[in-house]
C-alpha cells in the first residue's frame, strides 16, 4: 500500500481518469516534485532491506503455530 501523495491513483478501466491523472502531473512540476520527495521518504523504510525482518519473523511464528 502507498500512502497519500506518493503515487496518483485513476479508476481503474477508465481511460478519462487516466488521462487525468497523466495531465495532472504534466502540468504541475511541483506537484511532481513533492510526488517525488515522498517516494523517496517511503522507499526508505518500504523496501526489502528494512522489511525482510519482519517477514521472515512472521513466517516463523506462522511455522511454530502449525507444529503446535
Amino acid at each position: 500500500h502507498f500512502p497519500a501523495g506518493v503515487v496518483r491513483f485513476f479508476e481503474p478501466g477508465d481511460s478519462e481518469s487516466f488521462e487525468q491523472a497523466v495531465l495532472d502531473l504534466y502540468q504541475s512540476p511541483e506537484l511532481r516534485k513533492q510526488m517525488s520527495a515522498k517516494g523517496i521518504e517511503f522507499s526508505k523504510t518500504a523496501n526489502w532491506s528494512v522489511e525482510k525482518g519482519t517477514y521472515i519473523s512472521l513466517i516463523q511464528s506462522l511455522c511454530r503455530k502449525g507444529r503446535s
